[in-house]
């Protein structure tokens, strides 16, 4: 017979093997918000183009960082990979599937907008739907590529990442 653990064991079990990497992977993006806010705050108190061009390109370069991270979760989660390894297949995944990576990251963010609509809908349905949503992207992205192979990197990418 099988032994089944409690529903709340597991969830402490994940929490205690996901804990610290969910802390670094929060540090990386407050670090990027930091900086955005902090150009778009000089913007504001200079008032000049020059200040608003790095504004803007600040902008771009969090965006680009933040959907080049889209699959870093569901790596970790599901393939069992260190943050910084993560963070380079998520990488590597968006430079080999940029029009399928894109395409999703809109259609999040447009499901999001409708979602935003209802109050119940924003805090209740979004979490869970954007977490399914990215298991099935980042399984998508996968099975397209030879990142990974059942559970661990490629060869290739391990050389590659030096990490």
């Amino acid at each position: 017979m099988i032994k089944k653990s409690p529903l709340i064991l597991e969830f402490l079990k994940g929490v205690k093997r996901h804990y610290f990497q969910g802390v670094g992977i929060a540090c990386v993006f407050g670090a990027f918000l930091l900086i955005l806010i902090a150009s778009w705050w000089h913007w504001s108190v200079e008032g000049t183009w020059f200040a608003f061009a790095i504004a803007c390109f600040q902008t771009y370069f969090a965006g680009m960082i933040a959907l080049s991270q889209l699959y870093t979760v569901p790596i970790i989660i599901k393939h069992q990979l260190r943050l910084p390894k993560a963070m380079i297949t998520s990488v590597k995944l968006l430079l080999a599937n940029p029009l399928y990576t894109m395409g999703c990251f809109i259609q999040l963010a447009l499901f999001t907008v409708l979602l935003a609509v209802t109050i119940v809908g924003n805090a209740l349905l979004l979490p869970g739907i954007a977490a399914l949503f990215f298991n099935r992207m980042t399984s998508g992205a996968v099975s397209r590529s030879d990142f990974i192979k059942e559970g661990r990197m490629d060869d290739a990418l391990q050389r590659s990442a030096h990490i």
